[in-house]
């Protein structure tokens, strides 16, 4: 290797580690701040429904979200794709089973607790999401490495943006596909926090 290219890799080293340096320890937190307070606004509504008299207190449906809303108030930090994909691919059918079963109780509950459920789980993604941003960058730059090896240098240059749009947005969808199917897993698992 020549000194140049050692140059140039130390420059794009430490400008990459100043990057998820700024995000993890100044931009994270401010989004993570900003879920917990969704969380706490989810719990508050499922609480006033309790209030309202529209659920009762003993219903099973009130007591598992907002026990999952109370661990997800102190565990926003730990919610990541690895973490995710380890705890659902731990689990045993008895575990699967009991988040199929805790899924129909939700399902048979009153419109406005289903709709604080539905919400809790967009907050469980988009904490995937914000907390795995790194692994996303790095899949996409790993896909696009695959994309341009496979199809030649040469035919990289003739495609079009429209292409490369089209090719992420297949690799989104599948990636969609299988954080909405762990979503949910990743609510009601207690193991989660213990990865």
């Amino acid at each position: 290797m020549t000194p140049h290219i050692i140059a140039n890799m130390i420059f794009w080293g430490l400008l990459i580690s100043v990057g998820i340096f700024v995000y993890q320890a100044i931009i994270l937190p401010g989004i993570r701040l900003h879920l917990r307070y969704r969380v706490f606004r989810l719990r508050d509504q499922l609480r006033r429904l309790v209030i309202e008299g529209k659920i009762e207190e003993t219903d099973q449906a009130f007591h598992l979200v907002h026990e999952r809303l109370n661990f997800m108030c102190s565990s926003l930090h730990r919610l990541d794709l690895f973490r995710v994909i380890q705890a659902s691919s731990k689990l045993d059918e008895v575990s699967r089973e009991r988040v199929a079963n805790y899924v129909k109780v939700i399902e048979s509950s009153p419109a406005e607790l289903q709709k604080i459920f539905k919400e809790s789980l967009e907050v469980v993604a988009l904490a995937l999401t914000f907390n795995s941003l790194f692994f996303f960058i790095l899949a996409t730059a790993c896909l696009f490495v695959v994309v341009s090896l496979k199809s030649g240098l040469q035919v990289v240059k003739e495609v079009s943006i429209d292409r490369i749009r089209g090719l992420f947005n297949v690799a989104r969808k599948l990636f969609q596909e299988k954080v909405d199917a762990d979503t949910a897993v990743a609510f009601f698992s207690p193991e989660l926090a213990t990865v």
